[in-house]
C-alpha cells in the first residue's frame, strides 16, 4: 500500500500531466497502478526478494513524453514491518520532437502493438523486433494514433528476473 508521496513525486506528476491528487493515491496498492499481470509479476518478484534477503536494490528503467526521453532510477529498500520503501529518480532528460499528436491509447486488449512498460519500446510483428517509437513512427511501422497492450519486452523481463534472482546469491 501507498503511505506516502512527497514533493518530488507531486512535481513529476504535474510536469509529466498526469496529475492524480495525493489523495487518489496514498492508501492505494502500489500494484492498482501497474496495468497487467505480466508485469505486477516480475515487479512482485523483485519486491518479496527485496523484503527476504533484506536488500535494497536500484533499477533503471524509462518514463518518456511527447517531449522527453526520460531515464530514472527506482531504489527498492527493506523497511520494518515487511514495507518497502520505494523512491524514484530522475537520471537524465533527452529533449525530442513531440512524436505522437496525442498520447498512447492504452488498451488492456490491443495485441497489435505490445508496449514495454519498462523501457519504453514496442513491439513491431512485421520485423519481430522491439523499437523506439520514434523509430516505429519514422520507419512507418506504427500510425500517430496508436493502441497498445503493456508488457515487458523480453530483454526487461529476463534482466528484472535477473535483479530479482540475483539479491538471493550472498
Amino acid at each position: 500500500m501507498i503511505l506516502q508521496v512527497d514533493g518530488p513525486w507531486l512535481d513529476f506528476a504535474v510536469a509529466n500531466q498526469t496529475f492524480l491528487p495525493i489523495e487518489k493515491v496514498v492508501g492505494r496498492w502500489l500494484f492498482e497502478f501497474i496495468v497487467t499481470q505480466e508485469v505486477r509479476k516480475v515487479y512482485k518478484s523483485v519486491f518479496d526478494a527485496v523484503r527476504a534477503t533484506h536488500r535494497p536494490i536500484t533499477i533503471p528503467f524509462r518514463c518518456d513524453s511527447h517531449e522527453v526521453m526520460r531515464f530514472m532510477s527506482m531504489r527498492i529498500e527493506p523497511a520494518a514491518e515487511e514495507k518497502l520503501v520505494v523512491t524514484s529518480r530522475t537520471d537524465q532528460v533527452i529533449s525530442r520532437r513531440k512524436v505522437l499528436e496525442s498520447e498512447i491509447m492504452y488498451m488492456t486488449i490491443s495485441y497489435e502493438h505490445l508496449f514495454c512498460s519498462h523501457c519504453n519500446k514496442i513491439y513491431i510483428p512485421r520485423i519481430n523486433t522491439w523499437l523506439e517509437i520514434d523509430q516505429a513512427l519514422r520507419s512507418g511501422y506504427v500510425t500517430q494514433q496508436l493502441n497498445v497492450s503493456c508488457t515487458l519486452c523480453d530483454h526487461c523481463e529476463e534482466g528484472l528476473t535477473f535483479i530479482a534472482e540475483s539479491l538471493y546469491v550472498s
